[in-house]
């Protein structure tokens, strides 16, 4: 990114069927939660708060890597995660989506297929397929 934010806050996706109980487990703990907030939300309080916390179902088959039995979230799903959630990531407007799909890309293998994949699951394939070609010539022609 070229512009920071001035607050950060962590996003914890689970399975459906838990994602309340984890929630729960956040309050009880007196941590600052949120379940799936909506963007006025977040505007109001999320992005005012210190170490909030984010808690929300996890797509199925979204693209996860495991580093010592933990799941993290693959570059391909942040890079689709970010232009899908504008809701939950306001602060990352078109210019800041280029910046870091471009620095990204260069410092991290994505793998394409997998993007697209994913972002098929979403129901946002063609908008990133467009999103992409439009600021990284035609990036996605040569390779898929």
């Amino acid at each position: 990114m070229i512009h920071q934010p001035f607050t950060s806050f962590y996003v914890f996706e689970v399975e459906k069927e838990v994602c309340k109980e984890t929630f729960n487990l956040f309050k009880d703990e007196s941590l600052n939660a949120f379940y799936q907030p909506n963007e006025d939300l977040i505007d109001n309080y999320v992005s005012d708060s210190k170490n909030a916390i984010i808690v929300k179902p996890l797509i199925s088959r979204s693209p996860i890597n495991i580093v010592k039995n933990v799941k993290l979230a693959s570059v391909e799903k942040i890079l689709v995660d970010i232009y899908c959630d504008q809701d939950i990531y306001p602060v990352f407007n078109l210019s800041e989506q280029v910046n870091i799909f471009e620095n990204l890309t260069d410092s991290y293998i994505v793998n394409f297929s997998k993007l697209i994949s994913y972002a098929k699951r979403r129901n946002r394939e063609e908008t990133l397929k467009a999103f992409i070609n439009n600021n990284f010539d035609n990036l996605l022609n040569d390779i898929l």
